[in-house]
């Protein structure tokens, strides 16, 4: 027995695309296009309208009134039939004078390969997943969009501390505040919301410190921050059950006045 392996569907060639893994799990392979009397708009497999998966697929490139060769044809529902059809495959040119050549005859078994991408429905419409490297760069430009919006409607008087002495000198105070914060947490096991360092914070703010003075100290910070995490007496998870009864009886006393 000869094992002959053929590929069929789209490819880059033909088609200009993959064949789609719909969401569902399914594996579609869509026949190439050609001039034929059977259009992708009257093909449908297991529910599914090839006319409008190879149009959303191609960005209409490929329409539903395309002609399709269809072949390999093996599903009986993607067309309608005439009494006594059977499933069938042909070659031609070429490629059948070469299976003549080698001998391939009746008992021989042939596999079929194609190229298949996973695809999502979005809108309503069939699209291939961004890749890693498009996703990459849509996150990327939806931070600098974000970041121009930010810089058009912020505060005025903040944004002439930054313009003055080159950073955002309330951002850095607020940058030391947590992070003398955290530290007083993890050694001590206390917040301390009104801060004893209120006027240095202040001075910060109001451009104290140069920018590489703050980049060295935030860096001083976080190495402490490391080796008190080590050492620390605090749990690794917080009681979150505890939390959530405080919470309850906060609010109930609030709006209560139970106690």
């Amino acid at each position: 027995m000869k094992i002959i392996i053929s590929r069929k569907g789209f490819d880059s060639s033909y088609g200009g695309a993959a064949s789609p893994i719909l969401p569902d799990g399914t594996l579609l392979s869509l026949p190439i296009p050609l001039e034929s009397h059977i259009s992708y708009g009257e093909l449908h497999v297991n529910g599914h309208s090839l006319g409008r998966i190879v149009e959303d697929l191609t960005r209409g490139q490929i329409t539903g009134r395309h002609g399709a060769h269809l072949d390999p044809d093996l599903t009986a529902c993607a067309y309608p039939r005439r009494p006594g059809w059977r499933s069938l495959f042909g070659q031609v040119g070429a490629a059948q004078s070469h299976l003549a050549r080698s001998g391939v005859d009746i008992g021989d078994l042939f596999l079929f390969f194609g190229w298949f991408r996973q695809t999502e429905v979005v809108s309503g419409r069939y699209r291939f997943p961004h890749s890693d490297a498009e996703r990459a760069y849509r996150a990327a430009m939806g931070h600098w969009n974000d970041y121009v919006d930010w810089r058009r409607h912020r505060n005025p008087a903040r944004a002439e501390l930054e313009a003055h002495y080159g950073y955002d000198t309330k951002h850095a105070m607020h940058l030391f505040r947590l992070l003398r914060m955290g530290e007083e947490i993890l050694r001590d096991g206390i917040v301390r919301v009104l801060r004893p360092d209120a006027e240095w914070l202040l001075d910060v703010r109001d451009g104290a410190l140069s920018y590489e003075q703050v980049i060295q100290m935030a860096a001083e910070h976080e190495a402490r921050l490391g080796t008190l995490i080590e050492h620390s007496a605090l749990p690794l998870e917080p009681d979150s059950m505890t939390a959530e009864r405080l919470v309850v009886e906060l609010q109930e006393e609030f709006l209560f006045g139970r106690r």
